[in-house]
């Protein structure tokens, strides 16, 4: 279910409607999945350099959850090194991002998404790592990052499982009663190039250009349209009213509104492009770091 909902680019309502997906499946699904998780963690936490390659019943639990793997197999100096670059608080850390800038309740369904994939993401280490268990030189570093990623698991179910009517939400969104806008291949292809030009802006190693001068002005607006949106009534008053604003509907015309002016057209892809990294940037940026000016 969560490979359809967060990867695949086929017609999930279609699809949804011709298996007759109700609410209550979604629940039972939702409820087959938790059962899961108590028994892996139950393994995980006996798991041993010693007693790894018994542990057929922790691959079958992984393999039967919400997901499979969707990469290649990597060689596991890779996938340590990349893992070792997220630690347990950066994990968290982005959980508590995404609490902030969608769990309010006109964005449930979204905050809803936004969860599912980072689980999604934490069930695709577990297996990536589970697939290491038998061939290790280094088991318990192994089994450590496996604990790690099921203590993120663990806290991101306790999240979705606080939320009411939760499998309302999960309905609507693979359904298409709720629609997550996803990006074609080619601007996902498009992405990495234009991330490539506005990171450097971010992170203050170009202070020249139409992006660098873009994304002051968007800046340096964003206050005072956080001000307008609460005067409106769009957003609420609160500490975190900027995270939702820039995360929200409202905030695609304000970037638009924008761009510098003497600057050639900007296409709809180029716009869109530019608030989803930006948007990246904003949500889990360093809250002690210095913003561009």
């Amino acid at each position: 279910m969560l490979n359809r909902l967060l990867s695949s680019r086929e017609n999930l309502a279609a699809l949804a409607h011709k298996l007759e997906l109700t609410e209550r499946d979604c629940e039972n699904c939702w409820q087959q999945y938790r059962r899961t998780v108590a028994v892996k963690h139950r393994i995980l936490h006996a798991l041993t350099p010693y007693t790894c390659s018994k542990q057929d019943e922790l691959g079958k639990l992984l393999l039967q959850e919400l997901t499979f793997l969707n990469r290649d197999v990597r060689a596991e100096e890779e996938v340590i090194q990349e893992i070792d670059a997220i630690s347990h608080e950066q994990g968290m850390e982005h959980i508590s991002r995404v609490e902030e800038a969608f769990a309010y309740p006109i964005r449930k369904s979204r905050y809803v998404y936004e969860l599912l994939m980072h689980l999604h993401c934490s069930l695709q280490w577990q297996i990536e790592l589970y697939s290491l268990l038998k061939d290790t030189s280094n088991a318990e570093q192994v089994i450590s990052k496996l604990q790690e990623q099921a203590r993120i698991e663990a806290e991101i179910c306790t999240k979705l499982d606080e939320l009411s009517k939760l499998s309302k939400s999960i309905h609507q969104l693979v359904t298409g009663a709720y629609v997550i806008e996803k990006m074609t291949t080619r601007e996902e292809r498009t992405l990495y190039a234009f991330r490539n030009k506005l990171n450097p802006v971010f992170a203050q190693e170009r202070s020249t250009g139409v992006f660098y001068n873009w994304a002051v002005q968007v800046i340096n607006g964003i206050h005072d349209a956080v001000e307008r949106e609460i005067t409106e009534g769009n957003v609420d008053p609160h500490q975190n009213a900027d995270m939702e604003f820039v995360n929200g509907p409202n905030f695609v015309a304000f970037v638009r509104s924008c761009v510098p002016k003497r600057t050639r057209e900007i296409t709809e892809s180029q716009l869109k492009l530019f608030v989803e990294t930006f948007r990246d940037w904003y949500t889990y940026r360093e809250r002690n770091s210095k913003i561009i000016s």
